[in-house]
């Protein structure tokens, strides 16, 4: 005599291909999601890098020459960047430290990006002056500085200081 039994269910149902689909989907989507949060990361950095070193190389080349009111970076790094000034305009001015005296404003273009780099100087006691150095940029991909500040949406422009001594 054969006797029925009870058969287990085999598969898988519906609601389970559903969900099994739905987490596989949402893991795809995060791991793109990091992949361009970290594509974007180093983008930001070498733009930072870039940034930093336009502001040293100032920094240094108005310090090798002892901070002197003559220094031309378009005359001394011309070879070097594509290097202009440009007449600064209030929101320019306005970034300019209290008590600190205007030298320069430069427009620099690195690998397609652009940077302004505002050069002051202040005397902090005779034959002792203080350079600084500072260098804006748009962290919008591909965006102009000029652009982005005609915008008024200051959020998105960065500055990096750099401030050093020389004697006279």
């Amino acid at each position: 005599m054969k006797r029925n039994r009870p058969r287990l269910p085999t598969g898988f149902t519906l609601a389970e291909a559903v969900i099994a689909t739905v987490l596989i989907v949402l893991v795809i989507l995060g791991t793109a999601g990091y992949r361009w949060r970290s594509s974007y990361d180093v983008q930001h950095s070498s733009t930072q890098l870039d940034a930093i070193s336009v502001a040293n190389l100032l920094c240094e080349g108005w310090r090798g020459r002892d901070g002197s009111e003559a220094y031309n970076p378009v005359a001394h790094l011309s070879p070097l960047l594509e290097i202009t000034e440009i007449e600064p305009d209030l929101r320019f001015t306005e970034a300019v430290p209290y008590g600190y005296t205007l030298h320069g404003f430069y427009d620099i273009a690195i690998d397609g990006k652009t940077f302004g780099a505002l050069l002051a100087w202040k005397q902090v006691a005779p034959g002792l002056r203080e350079l600084n150095v500072g260098v804006i940029w748009s962290v919008r991909e591909g965006e102009l500085l000029e652009t982005a500040l005609d915008s008024q949406d200051y959020r998105d422009i960065h500055l990096y200081r750099l401030t050093t001594y020389a004697n006279r």
